[in-house]
């Protein structure tokens, strides 16, 4: 018997909690939200499955494009699972039946975003760590955010560019430490 890896059960088990709490108190069309998102995370799984060799392959033993796709689907998974995670707390997407659009909407960006981080990280050398890191930064930094423009009554946090803001923040935070990794790496 096939055993999935690690990220294909996360985003699964993930996408079915989510699924199921958001399309049973939906008054729409039933399950017109699985019908619309499960093919992002059919080929998201589908992706993790061919990836894990690049995954599971020690750093050292590692080229540049190798590292790129690695970076490439650690931060992209940190995107579906960070868009997943927020729905539950934007309650007027559920109903309202944009949700299906907003997941297809976020998961292009976070595809760019870390297409963008993975051309950034190409200057660094051995950065499975950091990239596992920064994953995690996104997936427990970004759904609390989305929360604290329902909770707070501070007009910047319900400003919807905000996302835009804290993803543009993270960008420029990895710019930086990668150009001053470089610059650090050219000195010695």
């Amino acid at each position: 018997m096939y055993r999935f890896n690690k990220y294909s059960w996360i985003v699964a088990l993930v996408y079915i909690a989510i699924i199921v709490t958001i399309e049973c108190h939906s008054y729409l069309v039933p399950w017109q939200g699985l019908y619309l998102t499960s093919p992002i995370i059919f080929i998201f799984i589908l992706w993790s499955e061919r990836i894990t060799p690049i995954l599971k392959k020690d750093e050292r033993a590692i080229n540049k494009t190798e590292s790129f796709n690695r970076d490439l689907f650690l931060i992209n998974f940190s995107f579906i699972l960070e868009e997943l995670l927020s729905f539950p707390v934007q309650y007027n997407n559920p109903d309202a039946g944009w949700w299906p659009l907003v997941f297809w909407f976020i998961t292009l960006f976070g595809f760019l975003f870390a297409f963008a981080f993975s051309l950034i990280a190409l200057m660094i050398d051995s950065h499975k760590r950091y990239t596992f890191i920064f994953s995690i930064l996104i997936i427990l930094l970004i759904p609390p955010l989305s929360f604290l423009a329902y909770a707070m009554p501070f007009p910047i946090f319900a400003n919807h560019y905000f996302f835009y803001v804290v993803t543009g923040s993270l960008l420029g935070l990895h710019l930086t430490l990668a150009l001053g990794y470089r610059i650090i790496r050219c000195r010695e």
